[in-house]
């Protein structure tokens, strides 16, 4: 499906507002391939698709909702992330900090342009860091959808980093791997709740995987009824001495703060899972935080690195184990056999 059939489906009759269609790729390093130079197959994608790069942006209505939107071409270069593609990508989200608005990229692409070396690479930089701005600074809302194929320097940047990433069913979205592997997680999970993810890999493959650990991601949540969930930070309800800390038995806190200008004692409740930033004695202002911010990076989970052995290696290495313990039993029978034999010999 081409861009403009995407924004078509996604966006208001009549509210789209493009962006930057001014601006066109250039040849830097003036590459050349042996089938023809990089500026006449960036004229010929242009004449072919109507676009002048393989990202539209711009701003748009849905459902009557102003959202700043980036969708990219497959048809153009495979999607072909260059540097006007990650400058249009950034300038959109800029834009979106600047205006207050929610944010929406539609990925495809084969990856980044090898034809713009460095300078690609470091736009790359570019947009995760007005991404980090955008999502931890501004508190705005980011959505990635992953079409068929989204790949490459897109899952190494923006494509990854959404508050929500939604998949299309079958797309393929990896980086590099040739073999695509297979993650099974629940269609919803509620805030509080342990969940499994069943992640299947090939056997002839030999990864080394660094795993999220903790709590789901997201900044703030609340419940139905609009109290805090353990995803958010808690501050002091008033300013005083903290007098004192009950761990509860399920997990949690009850926080008792003495108000000496005021002659009272208030109770705060920290739930489960959460970290106290305050001991027991200290004086606290009113509405400092008294538990740290699980969602701190954006994830409010820590790293765990697991090694994925390959079945052959882990065989032999317990066939020569075996082999070990096997050698070890034989030589006691020998040396208790000999010793017999000595024995018998004496009584004889």
């Amino acid at each position: 499906m081409s861009s403009s059939d995407r924004i078509e489906l996604l966006v208001d009759p009549g509210t789209w507002d493009p962006m930057d269609e001014d601006i066109v790729s250039l040849d830097p390093i003036e590459f050349h391939s042996e089938e023809e130079p990089y500026k006449d197959r960036i004229n010929s994608y242009q004449r072919k698709t109507g676009l002048t790069e393989a990202v539209q942006t711009g701003i748009g209505q849905i459902n009557d909702i102003l959202v700043a939107i980036g969708v990219m071409d497959f048809q153009f270069m495979g999607g072909s992330m260059g540097s006007v593609v990650e400058e249009k990508i950034t300038h959109l989200i800029e834009h979106a900090a600047n205006q207050i608005l929610p944010l929406i990229i539609v990925c495809a692409s084969g990856g980044r342009a090898c034809r713009k070396e460095v300078l690609s690479l470091m736009q790359m930089a570019k947009i995760s860091s007005a991404l980090y701005d955008y999502q931890l600074n501004k508190k705005l809302f980011y959505v990635s959808i992953l079409t068929s194929p989204t790949t490459g320097g897109v899952t190494a940047s923006f494509g990854m980093l959404g508050d929500i990433i939604i998949a299309e069913p079958n797309a393929y979205n990896t980086f590099a791997a040739n073999k695509p592997v297979e993650i099974e997680v629940p269609q919803a999970v509620l805030p509080d709740t342990v969940f499994e993810a069943v992640v299947r890999i090939p056997y002839d493959m030999q990864l080394k995987q660094v795993l999220a650990n903790g709590g789901n991601r997201g900044r703030g949540q609340i419940y139905p009824d609009g109290s805090n969930s353990n995803n958010t930070v808690y501050n002091a309800t008033t300013a005083g001495i903290v007098s004192k800390i009950i761990r509860k038995e399920k997990g949690g806190y009850e926080i008792t703060i003495m108000d000496a200008s005021k002659g009272r004692r208030v109770v705060d409740i920290i739930p489960p899972g959460l970290e106290l930033l305050v001991s027991e004695g200290e004086s606290i202002k009113f509405d400092q935080p008294l538990t740290s911010n699980p969602n701190v990076g954006g994830f409010g989970q820590g790293d765990a690195e697991i090694v994925l052995q390959d079945p052959l290696h882990v065989q032999g290495l317990l066939f020569f184990l075996a082999s070990v313990i096997l050698a070890q039993i034989f030589l006691v029978l020998k040396k208790k056999q000999f010793e017999k034999v000595q024995l018998a010999e004496m009584n004889f």
